[in-house]
């Protein structure tokens, strides 16, 4: 619609800026490729000379901060201490499906949703190779160790702060916890954004949908 508006100036400005403000937070997972797209189809080429320098550059920074964690790109790697002060790669985890998990000791949120999680997580383990990488934003290591006990996280635990890889906030655009991204074997991306109870339809219809024939 934007390609065909472009004999009306007024009407492609219009079109390009619904398009911008109608994906660049669409509640419909996957539907930031738009945004993304959008951005370097029209932005960065300088097609929209309309716009304050301002305004283009925190689009198009937004936009490739988003980029590397589109639905089908291979997640960043964290390289993160664990709770035996190991380095834990998350390229070498082994697992079918990963559920990378940004949580928090102190996050209400986190403390009515993790159980849910493990719940999750213990009837998928043997079933679907699910495995979790927990990674806690805390910096100490007491309450970290002590929040993993009295939730009983039976999984991949590290440390955020403790890393070889740089800033997870930077590398996962994480501003508040708890965030899930789920990976596939490959470490490719397949979901994001997911609430918890959504976890067990969403990985069942991925299942099915990709053994078909």
């Amino acid at each position: 619609l934007s390609e065909k508006s472009h004999s009306n100036r007024d009407m492609f400005k219009y079109m390009v800026w619904f398009a911008t403000n109608h994906y660049e937070n669409s509640e419909i997972m996957g539907f930031d490729k738009i945004f993304v797209h959008i951005t370097e189809k029209y932005y960065v080429t300088g097609e929209v000379d309309w716009a304050n320098q301002t305004v283009l550059q925190s689009i198009i920074k937004k936009a490739l901060k988003m980029k590397p964690l589109l639905i089908g790109e291979k997640a960043p790697n964290m390289v993160m201490m664990d709770t035996n002060n190991q380095l834990i790669s998350m390229y070498n985890v082994d697992a079918k499906f990963l559920l990378v998990l940004f949580w928090d000791p102190d996050c209400g949120h986190c403390e009515k949703e993790i159980p849910k999680i493990k719940e999750f997580y213990d009837q998928n383990k043997e079933k679907y190779g699910v495995q979790v990488f927990a990674v806690c934003s805390d910096t100490s290591m007491e309450k970290w160790k002590s929040a993993i006990r009295k939730r009983s996280m039976n999984w991949i635990n590290v440390d955020g702060p403790r890393t070889l890889t740089g800033d997870y906030h930077e590398l996962y655009d994480i501003s508040t916890t708890p965030v899930i991204y789920f990976l596939n074997g490959k470490k490719e991306i397949i979901a994001k954004g997911l609430e918890v109870d959504q976890l067990a339809v969403f990985l069942k219809n991925y299942i099915r949908q990709n053994n078909k024939p």
